[in-house]
């Protein structure tokens, strides 16, 4: 099976691309929680946050890309996210990665993105190197970014909190 094609997730396809994002999720220390119809909610749903890419032959899903869209307002610039990048391991080493970054390189352009971004775990050496041999350059890390859980949102904030220098 050498020759595979590139496209657009299908909704037929979130059956055999949950394992993928679960793969993942595994390989990198994380629990994936999300179920079908989460995909089906982030991929097609109203408001679609997810644009995904899968490499199948013959039938089968050989690896995925997910991106997102991003802006950075102070540049008046648009960028693409690669959120996700997966290859099953039976077909790694064919093409199928490199195929997968085309394919996001070319959505973030047809959706006038300045730059196509990934990020990677510190020690995670093998992919910082095949993005690198991909056509990516090494950026500064940024300094520490924050998250708010929304199910108790502000509710466990201190309104009066300040921020004392040390």
């Amino acid at each position: 099976m050498d020759a595979f094609e590139v496209r657009p997730v299908k909704y037929a396809d979130v059956a055999a691309l949950r394992p993928m994002i679960v793969a993942l999720a595994d390989h990198h220390g994380d629990t994936a929680r999300l179920t079908s119809g989460d995909i089906l909610d982030l991929c097609f749903g109203t408001a679609p946050v997810l644009h995904v890419f899968v490499a199948a032959a013959g039938g089968q899903l050989l690896g995925y890309a997910a991106c997102t869209l991003q802006a950075q307002l102070q540049r008046g610039c648009r960028w693409c996210d690669l959120h996700h990048l997966y290859v099953d391991a039976a077909h790694r080493g064919r093409g199928v990665g490199h195929a997968l970054i085309q394919a996001s390189a070319e959505f973030a352009a047809s959706r006038s993105c300045v730059s196509l971004a990934v990020g990677t775990a510190q020690e995670n050496v093998a992919a910082q190197r095949f993005y690198l041999g991909h056509g990516f350059t090494q950026r500064p890390s940024g300094g520490p970014r924050f998250r708010m859980d929304l199910q108790t949102g502000l509710a466990g904030a201190d309104a009066n909190a300040t921020v004392r220098a040390t």
